[in-house]
């Protein structure tokens, strides 16, 4: 092959590794026989919109499951006052046990993520927005 050829591939190659970012832990926790994790580009939650990502894996053997249908509740609780309800829509990815999630916190600091999946299992993440 032409040394062309071998660097327009060489920077194809790079372009496309550089654009395909590894996803970083927000937040994880055990839930019976899952462990689920949130998962985001920045390795944070913010301020206003979000896209993130929700693993649910085995906790025995680590491999990614399908638990069905996945809800996400954000809730700040607001000391003297009713809480705070941020939105979170739940979609499946092409990878079984990994779906993703788009929503609003409308300000920063810890919020509850109420988790429901499966046949009635849930959780609760605590998550703090920047």
């Amino acid at each position: 092959m032409s040394e062309k050829l071998w660097i327009s591939l060489s920077v194809g190659l790079l372009l496309f590794a550089c654009t395909k970012g590894e996803m970083k832990t927000v937040q994880t926790q055990q839930a019976g026989e899952y462990t689920v994790t949130v998962l985001s580009d920045s390795g944070s939650i913010k301020n206003g919109a979000n896209d993130f990502i929700l693993e649910f894996r085995k906790t025995g053997d680590g491999q990614l499951v399908d638990v069905g249908t996945v809800d996400v509740a954000p809730i700040m609780d607001m000391p003297g006052m009713s809480p705070m309800m941020g939105s979170a829509t739940v979609t499946t990815t092409d990878t079984p046990g990994r779906y993703r999630a788009t929503g609003s916190l409308s300000m920063a600091g810890l919020w509850k993520f109420n988790v429901k999946f499966g046949d009635g299992r849930a959780l609760r993440l605590s998550v703090n927005a920047k």
